[in-house]
């Protein structure tokens, strides 16, 4: 599934287009938005970058250190490190 994230153009407010991205870290990826208003034809960079986890992965990457939000979600951890295995 491929999701395209589309935001709008900051001058005319009208609908851009991601037209290409390029991947400057594993958190971080530069993406090219081109406004689809004619009359406009802005053409600008953003950044989409990762900050913080919510919910951790199942299979984490040791390259990636990300703060973790909330204490109860740390709690939460905590107590399913340490409860028994299902059987």
């Amino acid at each position: 599934m491929s999701l395209r994230i589309i935001i709008a153009c900051p001058h005319c407010e009208s609908k851009a287009i991601a037209r290409s991205s390029k991947l400057l870290s594993i958190t971080l990826r530069e993406i090219t938005y081109q406004c689809t208003d004619v009359y406009c034809g802005h053409t600008y960079v953003a950044n989409l970058e990762v900050v913080r986890t919510l919910s951790p992965s199942a299979k984490p990457n040791a390259a990636v250190d990300l703060p973790v939000q909330g204490r109860s979600f740390q709690a939460k951890r905590k107590a399913v490190a340490t409860s028994p295995p299902n059987p």
